[in-house]
C-alpha cells in the first residue's frame, strides 16, 4: 500500500557508543545497517509517484559523528542523506532531547 508519511527507527545497536564491536550502517553485516538497507530498498522499490512523500528517520546521536569503522569521511548522517537525495529526497537531521520534544 501506498504511504504519504514513512518513519523508521535506524537500529542502533551497532551505532551505539555502548558497542564496543561497532559496524558501519553502510554496510549489510550488522543489524543497523540490514535495517537501513531495508528502509531505502522499499523506498526504491516503489515507484516515483508512488514513494512516501514524507521520511522521518530516527537514531542515536553517534550516528551524526564520523566513526572509525565508516569507510569515507562521511558521518552516518551525511551518508543517509546522500543515499535519499540519490532516490529524490531532501532534507536535514536534527538532534532533539525527548524530554524536550
Amino acid at each position: 500500500p501506498q504511504v504519504d508519511v514513512l518513519t523508521c527507527g535506524i537500529v542502533c545497536k551497532d551505532i551505539s557508543g555502548l558497542n564496543n564491536k561497532g559496524k558501519t550502517e553502510r554496510s549489510l553485516i550488522g543489524k543497523s545497517g540490514s535495517a537501513l538497507h531495508g528502509f531505502l530498498n522499499y523506498i526504491q522499490c516503489n515507484p516515483f509517484d508512488k514513494r512516501p512523500t514524507v521520511v522521518i528517520l530516527e537514531c542515536v546521536a553517534r550516528l551524526s559523528l564520523h566513526r572509525q569503522v565508516d569507510p569515507d569521511a562521511r558521518a552516518g548522517t551525511t551518508y543517509i542523506q546522500d543515499e535519499l537525495a540519490k532516490l529524490g529526497y531532501a532534507g536535514e537531521w536534527a538532534n532533539v532531547d525527548a524530554k524536550e520534544f
